[in-house]
């Protein structure tokens, strides 16, 4: 491999002494200091922190003076990026206003986090990257945080839905490999933060598993859940340079990508590399997804005196991203064409009904207002009316199960894992057939927006379903699409997309349903019947997929 020293090394930034005004770089009168911050104005508060830090990147500093200085703000600055992240929780893409200032002042805290841990490595070690005599457990501390904030400056770009910034994974398998080298790598620190121990060689597994998982099919919920797997299960995961298999998943250690699923070694002239073996890790969660049941919940045998309970979809999810003879369940096709698309169900319900709102789309085929009746309150707003906005998606490929498409950023289309989207070419002489399909990952950047949509029909109707008691009393009625089967079965139950607000228990509903060009020439212009309770199929983002039978 390339000298790992020499890589962290490079492109640190220019350091001079400590001016008249400068803070102090004693540990207990740099506490003092951070203690007589005021914390009621929080921003004020941040910004002084980051001010601080960024101050003492551009200072000389003795490679230990430094690690105590960020000892010092780390614990601050931790609880300031805990602040930030829950500001951002549950957040559409791409940010704007604040939203977006939030998330460049996350990247930058944990940008600098990373830096400040390396630089007090590089500089404790200097000038040939040799562990001083009796130094050990404080460079390992030093290694095991710069690790740790790299790992979190990656995590933190999935949680944006952003592709990793420039030299993170280069400068974290530098880290891993001088760890190595000095024999620091199974060196455990204390991290209160993560409230555990943490080593260099497992803080490098997570991070692998992380970006195996792909990491931008998770809602920012439950990338949490999937941060705190791969902590977990690292110790389960083995990267050596021998080759164990004919194709498997392997790290180009001397670039700055990511671990990857090969079918042939790379040639040697192309770097150093490590095999990731996943063996024990995929034995482990089959075993464990084969005895969870129907509750929704798996809970992993880690050891004999801890176990994890994770969402059953979430550890299926992340096993096919780990599963290293994972295939695609239809071949791709190359795009290069647009499409129209709408986001969101009253966006995609207006255009199915002819461009009516949900009021008049009821009026007109039931005969009952929706706004007449007791609806809820976020049902209730002249919004219903709002007519929603087409975005021209280019199509980059497809399969039978769905497309990967691009929004320009000019379209000013936001999403997040889990919506819906419409997709649909006007038919000929006559309105869009529409094509519905929910955000399986996506990423952005400043040009647009990509995402994975997966098909969930090829044909939809504008609904709305009204809950019937056994009294015979009703409910309001609530907005909904009809789904047509993509197998094109004409016999099963009915298919519905919903949101998920919606509590909908009721032994009997009735669907009113717009017809369209494919009911055929004897079709009334509307349809209305019963149905038995819903039965839920499956909850994404904001939505419920459901059946119920026709009465």
């Amino acid at each position: 491999m390339i000298n790992p020293y020499r890589s962290l090394s490079a492109n640190l930034p220019e350091r001079l002494p400590a001016g008249r005004d400068a803070l102090p770089a004693d540990a207990k009168r740099l506490h003092a200091w951070v203690d007589a911050l005021p914390r009621a104005n929080q921003q004020a508060y941040l910004l002084q922190l980051s001010g601080a830090l960024d101050a003492f990147h551009a200072r000389q500093l003795e490679g230990f003076t430094r690690l105590e200085v960020m000892e010092v703000l780390r614990t601050p600055l931790l609880e300031a990026i805990t602040l930030l992240t829950s500001r951002l929780q549950g957040s559409s893409f791409p940010l704007a206003g604040s939203k977006a200032e939030t998330a460049a002042q996350l990247i930058h805290l944990h940008r600098q986090l990373a830096l400040g841990y390396r630089m007090a490595l590089v500089e404790a070690c200097a000038p040939a990257g040799k562990v001083p005599f009796l130094r050990g457990s404080t460079v390992a501390v030093a290694l095991v945080r710069a690790v740790y904030h790299h790992v979190r400056w990656l995590a933190t770009s999935y949680f944006l839905y952003r592709s990793p910034e420039p030299d993170v994974w280069a400068q974290l398998y530098a880290l891993a490999a001088f760890a190595s080298a000095r024999g620091l790598d199974d060196k455990a620190v204390e991290d209160a933060s993560e409230r555990r121990s943490l080593t260099v060689a497992l803080l490098q597994n997570q991070a692998v598993l992380m970006a195996l998982a792909n990491p931008y099919r998770f809602s920012q919920r439950e990338l949490v859940e999937l941060w705190s797997l791969c902590r977990d299960v690292a110790a389960t995961v083995e990267m050596t340079p021998q080759r164990f298999a004919a194709a498997g998943v392997l790290a180009m250690i001397d670039t700055d990508l990511p671990p990857t699923f090969v079918s042939r070694a790379p040639d040697p002239d192309e770097g150093d590399m490590l095999w990731i073996d996943l063996r024990k890790l995929e034995a482990l969660v089959r075993g464990t997804l084969s005895r969870s049941g129907e509750g929704g919940e798996a809970v992993l045998r880690l050891s004999r005196d801890y176990r994890l309970t994770v969402p059953t979809s979430l550890l299926e999810r992340a096993l096919e991203g780990w599963s290293q003879d994972v295939t695609r369940a239809s071949p791709r096709l190359e795009g290069g064409y647009a499409l129209d698309t709408i986001v969101g169900l009253s966006g995609l319900h207006y255009q199915l009904a002819g461009g009516q709102d949900f009021d008049s789309f009821m009026r007109e085929v039931r005969g009952v207002s929706a706004v007449s009746l007791n609806r809820a309150s976020w049902a209730q707003a002249s919004a219903d009316a709002v007519h929603a906005t087409l975005a021209s998606a280019r199509i980059q490929d497809q399969s039978l199960g769905g497309y990967r498409l691009r929004w320009e950023a000019a379209q000013g289309v936001r999403a997040r894992i889990g919506e819906l989207v419409g997709l649909g070419l006007p038919a000929e002489g006559g309105p869009y057939d529409w094509m519905v399909g929910l955000v399986r990952w996506l990423r952005y950047d400043e040009g647009g927006m990509e995402a994975g949509v997966d098909l969930v029909s090829r044909r939809a109707h504008a609904v709305g379903l009204r809950s019937l008691d056994e009294a015979g009393g009703s409910e309001a009625p609530i907005r909904a699409i009809g789904l047509a089967p993509l197998s094109g079965e004409a016999s099963g139950p009915e298919l519905f997309l919903l949101p998920a607000v919606n509590d909908v228990d009721a032994p009997r509903l009735e669907v009113t349903r717009s017809s369209d060009r494919w009911d055929g020439p004897g079709a009334k212009g509307s349809n209305v019947y019963a149905c038995g309770a819903l039965r839920t199929l499956r909850r994404t983002g904001d939505y419920l997929l459901a059946e119920a039978d026709r009465a």
